[in-house]
């Protein structure tokens, strides 16, 4: 039997679980999203995040040795989180970020020939975090809290929160339960 690989990509750029992975046989792991610090392309000098494709690769190499050898890639499925969207010029510099990781994210995929789909933080997030949760701050208190809970075994590296693992437990409840949710 091939084991089913779920992966779950966060677009943000804080030290939290960005990148999760949860294996069919219940084994789990969590990474926050591979970035380096760059020059910004402003007049200003000023230095950006940008998605570190070199060491997503590494990453999944990591915890998929046989990635770049097998030819059927149909058992890894990824999860991407749409950016965040919004037309108030307070949230403009959030979505340009968001957009950037997102769009890097998507290439770094493409280039590994990975099966993705893309999830709204809505569809995860009613899933496993409590109904009536408002606001960045307590969503990502919530979902590190219960991301200590459920896989206490990544607690020292859920920094803050547990994102990346819930897109990639989404996934796999959604494969394996299509019809639930």
């Amino acid at each position: 039997m091939i084991n089913k690989i779920y992966i779950g990509l966060d677009n943000g750029v804080n030290k939290g679980s960005g990148v999760g992975i949860i294996w069919n046989d219940g084994r789990s792991d969590t990474s926050s999203t591979p970035i380096k610090k760059c020059l910004s392309y402003t007049k200003k000098k000023n230095y950006i995040s940008r998605f570190d494709v070199k060491k997503f690769k590494e990453l999944m190499l990591g915890w998929i040795p046989s990635l770049y050898t097998d030819e059927n890639h149909s058992y890894i499925r990824v999860g991407i989180e749409r950016p965040f969207t919004s037309h108030l010029p307070q949230h403009k510099k959030a979505m340009i970020i968001g957009a950037r990781i997102h769009e890097a994210q998507l290439i770094a995929v493409e280039q590994l020939k990975l099966s993705h789909e893309f999830i709204d933080s809505g569809e995860w997030q009613n899933r496993f975090l409590p109904k009536g949760i408002k606001g960045s701050v307590e969503l990502k208190k919530a979902s590190l809290d219960i991301g200590i809970r459920k896989y206490p075994h990544l607690i020292a590296k859920l920094k803050k929160d547990a994102d990346g693992l819930f897109i990639a437990e989404y996934m796999r409840d959604k494969d394996l339960n299509p019809k639930t949710l």
